[in-house]
């Protein structure tokens, strides 16, 4: 008898049993194996060179402070790696967590800060259809977008695979959710499903600087320790900061192409403890989260300097006016709550004239 073998959880070999049976079926029942045996089906494994390291927000994780991975098969046919983390505050190494590699997106082409349908180079090999009710609640189809300009967390409601262009396209896109705001996107950013992602078991300080590595792993074995590049991620406390506003307007349009003073800056509330998600395009206000407040500073881009700046709003708007010339207009927005700044800053460009 044969038992047909398994790959095992340590260095997937393929195990074999068999009995010997005792009768002569006479010559030749197996071929001579001759000068050229079989090439293994999988090579060696190798160091990891395309992946993205972030730290999970909140809604994404009850415990703060951990390490998500996104990581790319780098020889085509391994099963996995295995996640070593060094929190240089411990100052020693542990081998984490067994990480399941991540199918490589690309934007498809340029896209602006509205857009709901998005195209990426790739193909989602299950994608399941949910209503926004659902994404908000539960979190499905989260998908982190790795831009010029940092991070955008979106969700889609449904997708469809073209194969003659190996296409997916992505419908029903809600953009800037958790704590980030919709970037402008350019063909080449890289978009990475949340499924896919390993995430540590080990709790990192809110400051932490944590040092990793990741252990390919084949069917030849796993990647030896000395061979695996050594990366750093540095933790921002990101889990315990407020969110920003979302639906931010320019005299009531959305990134606008040119406005005209006087320039009122408009928002809506968001409050992170409300356990959902919120598109950022929501007009209603939730919240604000207990003791946030915003700072708004408007600057003259074409030469950097700052113009205005208003802190301590616990309101939905501010405003500037100059009489006197034309510019390009910065707006930087951020939220705060005793002394402690959102992950990220919204920040927009636009022309500015005076009537």
């Amino acid at each position: 008898s044969i038992n047909r073998g398994n790959i095992t959880d340590t260095d997937g070999r393929v195990e074999i049993d068999w009995v010997e049976v005792p009768f002569n079926y006479g010559p030749g029942v197996f071929g001579d194996v001759g000068s050229n045996p079989a090439t293994p089906l999988a090579g060696a494994p190798a160091d990891v060179t395309a992946y993205h390291a972030f730290e999970l927000p909140d809604f994404l994780t009850d415990t703060p402070h951990k390490l998500g991975i996104f990581a790319v098969d780098p020889v085509g046919h391994s099963y996995g790696y295995d996640l070593q983390i060094a929190p240089q505050s411990l100052g020693n190494w542990f081998t984490d967590s067994l990480g399941q590699f991540a199918d490589p997106f690309t934007i498809s082409t340029n896209y602006s800060q509205q857009a709901t349908t998005i195209i990426l180079n790739g193909e989602i090999e299950s994608i399941a259809d949910h209503g926004w009710a659902d994404i908000s609640a539960n979190g499905y189809n989260l998908v982190l977008l790795d831009t010029a300009n940092g991070e955008e967390w979106i969700a889609y409601e449904d997708g469809s695979y073209n194969a003659g262009l190996d296409q997916t396209t992505l419908t029903g896109v809600r953009r800037g959710l958790l704590d980030t705001y919709p970037k402008a996107l350019i063909s080449t950013d890289d978009a990475w499903l949340l499924d896919e992602a390993a995430v540590s078991s080990h709790t990192f300080g809110a400051t932490d600087n944590a040092d990793f590595r990741l252990l390919d792993k084949t069917a030849q074995g796993t990647l030896a320790e000395g061979s695996a590049t050594v990366r750093e991620h540095l933790f921002t406390n990101r889990h315990s900061r407020p969110f920003l506003p979302g639906n931010i307007q320019l005299n009531s349009n959305l990134f606008p192409a040119a406005v005209t003073g006087p320039v009122t800056a408009s928002w809506a509330h968001r409050d992170k403890t409300a356990g959902a998600l919120r598109d950022w395009f929501d007009a209603t206000s939730y919240g604000p989260e207990s003791g946030v407040t915003y700072k708004v500073e408007w600057y003259n881009d074409d030469t950097s300097g700052l113009l205005q700046t208003t802190t301590g709003i616990s309101g939905t708007s501010d405003s500037w006016s100059d009489p006197a010339t034309s510019y390009n207009l910065r707006i930087e927005i951020t939220a705060q709550r005793s002394g402690v700044d959102s992950h990220e800053t919204f920040v927009f460009v636009t022309a500015f004239s005076q009537v």
